[in-house]
This record gives structure tokens, sequence and C-alpha cells, in this order.
């Protein structure tokens, strides 16, 4: 009786690890590698401004400099474009891994074309590894902090981070970069195509609060927020509520991240929310939410760069005054600006600045540059490019 009862709970234990190995296998690295079968990384890439071509085997990396830049979380694309300019490599492809709040995102450099000279080596990025493009708020607190060289944001500085800089005896220089806006959101399934500003500032004042009160059904309007010195609340209170507080929201109307917010108005049909147009468009695109217009304009590519949508906005690079004129940082502050520095800009998505930019003084790359800067890991593409 007790042998038999050994041998059954041996075969369920078989039977246990073989329905495992059934789930695990199939998932594994090394099945995919084996047997043929798409990995994830093979996903439809998301096609930006260079070819799409598939990256080399990835090799060992090295040591080389490049200064400490973090910034907004919608700018976390064109920092790492910026890297990959300064490798000598070209971006290809994005890969969006589930857009959770712990997704990740890889830009592979382009391979060569069949029978041409080109990098031997591939440089792997993933988004935010050490958590330098964490927000506005955080990205201020850290290049004042001197825990950051060079910012990348949304937004100039706020009071509050003014003051805070004052006190910590640190001075920022600012200048906008790129152009970008800030937009309104609503479900797809709403039908009020647009809002008027002034609609906007009775809303988040609390003086409008259904949906039929601005054309639509007669639902209850939902208007979330942000938290206080983020980027987009702080857009929200410089660019449209014209001087007004926006009414105290309970906490689960004020979303922790951007992503948090666009994710909350896709799933509340009655909601309204407010994000910037690079990072819905680009950067966390969902067909379940919809631009509204904004005194009849829509957002996009062409409004914005011909500033006729009313809520065009800037992006900032922002660097502090003390850092040394001739290091790396203060290099690619002065080289955004440039020709060249404007080409990698609309190369990552966004819209470059209007008018003819000077061209660079230097080129912005890691052979252009005495050993000087911090420290980051990446592997260059073998001899200096031409």
């Amino acid at each position: 009786m007790k042998k038999a009862v050994l041998i059954t709970v041996g075969i369920l234990v078989v039977l246990d690890v073989l329905v495992m190995a059934a789930i695990i296998l199939p998932r594994s690295a090394l099945w995919h590698r084996y047997s043929g079968h798409a990995t994830p990384s093979d996903a439809p890439p998301v096609q930006l401004g260079y070819p799409n071509m598939r990256p080399l085997p990835p090799r060992p990396f090295e040591h080389i400099t490049y200064p400490e830049v973090g910034g907004s979380t919608s700018t976390e694309l064109l920092g790492m474009y910026l890297k990959y300019h300064y490798l000598g490599l070209e971006p290809c492809r994005v890969l969006k891994r589930g857009w959770s709040r712990d997704s990740s995102v890889t830009i592979f450099p382009a391979a060569p074309a069949v029978g041409q000279p080109g990098p031997s080596q591939v440089v792997q990025s993933e988004a935010s590894p050490d958590g330098s493009f964490e927000g506005t708020g955080k990205a201020y607190q850290q290049i004042i902090g001197k825990q950051r060289e060079l910012i990348l944001v949304a937004r100039e500085p706020s009071p509050d981070e003014l003051k805070a800089a004052k006190t910590a005896g640190v001075e920022l220089l600012t200048r906008p970069i790129a152009l970008d806006a800030f937009v309104f959101l609503c479900s797809s399934q709403n039908s009020v195509p647009g809002l008027t500003l002034s609609q906007i500032r009775d809303i988040y004042t609390g003086k409008l609060d259904n949906w039929r009160q601005v054309g639509g059904e007669d639902h209850a309007l939902h208007a979330y927020q942000r938290e206080r010195n983020s980027g987009s609340q702080e857009l929200l209170e410089k660019l449209v509520m014209n001087g007004q507080r926006p009414k105290k929201v309970p906490d689960e109307m004020r979303p922790g991240g951007m992503g948090m917010l666009v994710d909350q108005v896709a799933t509340d049909p009655d909601s309204l929310g407010y994000s910037v147009y690079y990072y819905e468009e680009v950067m966390y695109r969902r067909t379940d939410v919809k631009l509204l217009g904004i005194n009849g304009v829509l957002p996009s590519g062409e409004t914005i760069r011909n500033r006729s949508y009313p809520l065009t906005a800037p992006v900032y690079a922002v660097i502090r005054k003390d850092l040394d004129p001739n290091g790396l940082a203060y290099q690619l502050w002065d080289w955004l600006i440039t020709r060249e520095g404007q080409a990698v800009i609309a190369a990552s998505g966004y819209v470059p600045l209007a008018g003819e930019a000077p061209p660079a003084k230097q080129d912005f790359r890691y052979h252009a540059f005495p050993a000087v800067g911090t420290g980051m890991s990446g592997y260059p593409p073998g001899p200096p490019p031409k």
C-alpha cells in the first residue's frame, strides 16, 4: 500500500515538472535561440528617423566618457538618440515592451548595409537604467543637487525649483532646443471634438462638471490632474489657467505618472486629462485615447511647427552655470542648437526649432573630445567615423 502511494506521488511530481516545462520552455531564451521561434526583440518596431535595420550581435562593453544627462519622462528617447550620436551610431528602432509602468524601451544602432563598411559592434541601451528620466520635477531636483550635469525637460523651472536652486547656491542656464505641445486627452468614445481655453479653465476650476455643458453627452466630467511641480501640471497652470488655481481633487484623480494618467483616461469614458504631444503620440500612443482640438486647432507636427496650435511649448536643455565651459556637458548644451544638433532632434521625432541653425563648431562624437566628463558603459564603433 505504501509503495503504491509513493509510486503515485512520484508520477504526479513528474507530470507536474512536465507541465511546468511546457509552460516555461517556450518563453525561455534557449528555446527561442535553438527552436527558430521569434523572440520579443523581433516585435514590430516603432519607426522614427532612421532606416529599419536589424542590429548586429552585441559585444562586450568598454568604459567611455559621457555627461550625466537626465530629464522629463517625455524626453527619454531624445536622450538616448543623443547618446547614440555621441557614440557614432545611428539608432534605427525603438522596441516597446508592454508599455506598463515598468516597461522598457530599447534603441538599437543601425547595422551597415551588406557589403558596406560600418560598425562591427553594437550598443544596447535600456530606458532609464539609472532612473535618470523620472520626470521633470525630479530632473530639476537632480541638477540642483549636482547629480546631473544636463537635463532635457518639458518646461522651464517652476518658482519652487528656482527657490530651491537659490537656496543651494546654484544658477541654472536654460535654452529652448525643440518644440512640443501641451495637449488634452479624452476617451476615443467621447464625441466632443475639442474645447476652448475658456472651457478648460472653467472645467479645472469646477465651474463646468458635465460633458453636456461643452457639447457632449449628459455624463459627469472627470477632470484628472497631476501632482505639483510635475511637468504637465506646471504647463497647465502656466499656459491655460491664466492665474487661476485648479480645484483640489482626491488622490485617485491625480495619477502619479504621465503614463498612468493616459491609462486612466483610456479606461474612463468620461475622463479629461493632459500630457505633451511627443509623449502621447511617439512614446505612449493608445488607440482608445484621442487628442482634443483647442480653440478649433488639432495638435499635429505641422500645427506645432507653424505654432497655429495655441498650446505649442518649447523643450528645454538646462545646465548649471558653474560647469566648465570646455566640459562635455557644456559642449552638448551648445551643440543642441546647431544645425547638426537640430537634425538629431528631428530624427528623434521632435519638431526642431524654426529658422536656420548655425553649423556646429565641433562634431559631437566621442572621438572629437578629450577624456572629460563622467563615465558610461558603451562600445564605440571601432575606428572614429569619418
